[in-house]
């Protein structure tokens, strides 16, 4: 699911463990406009250590140019699971990464092929990189079909 997430600090019902889980706030284009939700991720997993890195690089770019650390929100496309009873309260559990952005890898998910490393964060950088070339190659892309139109 294409979802935009922002850390949150509201842990209820069957995610009310802040020590077991993160908890994000999570907007899609996907639902109606006012409806958000709440996804949960265990903490020490590689869906978690992956979105954890993008909002730390957030917070040391805004650090670097002077401005105060806030976290906007992140794109990502995100593989989500719920039970009935946690759906109906809007909340789900992050089971995979996916892509960081909404548009997905033809290597595959984001998750099976980037190794994190706390002390590594070229991994991170290598995907971002990664994900640049993927834009340019859809803009040229999307110039050829505006030629032959």
């Amino acid at each position: 699911m294409r979802v935009y997430l922002n850390p949150s600090n509201y842990y209820n019902f069957s995610f009310d463990d802040s020590k077991a889980y993160q908890a994000y706030t999570l907007e899609s284009p996907d639902l109606d406009e006012d409806e958000r939700c709440c996804a949960y991720v265990e903490r020490n997993s590689r869906s978690q250590a992956i979105i954890r890195r993008l909002f730390q690089s957030a917070i040391d770019e805004r650090e670097d140019d002077g401005e105060a650390p806030r976290l906007p929100m992140k794109r990502f496309t995100l593989r989500l699971s719920s039970t009935p009873g946690n759906a109906a309260r809007r909340q789900f559990a992050i089971e995979k990464v996916i892509a960081t952005g909404w548009v997905k890898s033809a290597a595959g998910d984001l998750e099976d092929h980037l190794e994190i490393m706390d002390d590594e964060p070229e991994s991170i950088l290598a995907e971002r990189e990664f994900r640049q070339k993927a834009r340019r190659i859809l803009r040229s892309r999307e110039s050829w079909r505006d030629m032959l139109k």
